[in-house]
């Protein structure tokens, strides 16, 4: 490692005679000086380096280690078999299945009022369909009936489903929807009679084949509107 120039240049210069002697043992002082100082700043450069070094060596050792080691390697997989078990068995919950079913037909939870699973197997749903026209929202409870229908008994708790659809047709006077435009029921043995496949937009085959088809009475002019349009 070179010296600065300066220290350098001390070192390498010659007494001049002219200087008188009390000059001189001054200046020999400074050199002394300087170079004992730079020798400290080159020692403490090359300390600190061995140091940082010495710490990434021991880092990486010691990751080495705690990776080849069996029993440690081992302990961390069974760690995670059983984390991933028991997000598996919450996952497979009866009411976080419904949950799931509702994430996927409906998206928000914003529009849920109401999701949960009895004792007796009553699924019961409750969400409001933004919308103040009365044949979109006639339509889209029964899609979304079908829909849940279709992935609702795939749960083995579930015995009967009831869904109560209100809107923003309906409101209080603080705007929070107040009134169920539709309540839909089915029961198990029921819907195993259904092809929702094609009975999902059959909306005049809504009345027979459910256990329970009630509408608002405001609804009742979109529902014959409805029920005319098919006919055309």
């Amino acid at each position: 490692m070179q010296l600065p120039s300066q220290i350098s240049d001390l070192i390498k210069s010659t007494p001049d005679p002219n200087v008188p002697a009390e000059k001189i043992k001054k200046q020999k002082k400074q050199r002394i000086i300087l170079i004992t100082l730079a020798a400290i700043a080159v020692l403490l450069v090359f300390l600190i380096l061995i140091l940082f070094l010495a710490s990434q060596t021991s880092r990486k050792t010691s990751k080495t280690i705690q990776e080849s080691d069996p029993k440690k390697a081992l302990e961390k997989s069974q760690k995670e078999k059983e984390e991933a078990s028991r997000s598996a068995t919450e996952a497979a919950k009866p009411l976080n299945r419904l949950q799931k079913a509702f994430d996927e037909i409906i998206g928000s939870n914003s529009l849920k009022k109401n999701l949960t699973i009895n004792s007796s197997g009553l699924a019961e749903i409750a969400y409001v369909i933004s919308s103040t026209d009365g044949t979109f929202i006639i339509k889209t409870s029964y899609e979304n009936f079908a829909d849940f229908a279709t992935k609702v008994f795939n749960i083995s708790d579930v015995q009967k489903l009831s869904i109560s659809s209100y809107t923003t047709k309906f409101v209080d006077q603080y705007g929070q929807p107040n009134q169920v435009a539709l309540k839909l029921e089915i029961t198990r043995e029921t819907n195993d009679k259904v092809n929702w496949a094609v009975k999902k937009y059959a909306y005049k085959d809504y009345p027979t084949i459910l256990t329970t088809h009630q509408i608002n009475s405001n609804l009742s002019k979109d529902y014959e509107n409805l029920l005319k349009s098919l006919k055309s």
